[in-house]
């Protein structure tokens, strides 16, 4: 996961550390299937939760593009 360096990731806590756990495999998901636009907008909250807004932003604007069928 780029926005999450492996450094970075050994310093947050355990429920933090299960949530990028989790992030990865919907990413994961969504790189197979980017017209998913279901994904990415369940993406978009838990970024930003985690503070990385540029990625929530960019979730969204994916999830937006799928809806209107540009994906």
């Amino acid at each position: 996961m780029p926005a999450f360096p492996a450094a970075a990731r050994h310093q947050l806590g355990v429920e933090q550390a299960g949530i990028l756990e989790l992030v990865t495999r919907v990413e994961a998901r969504l790189r197979e299937h980017p017209a998913e636009g279901e994904g990415w907008e369940a993406l978009a909250p838990v970024y930003l939760k985690l503070r990385t807004l540029s990625r929530s932003g960019q979730c969204l604007a994916r999830a937006a593009a799928t809806q209107r069928g540009i994906e």
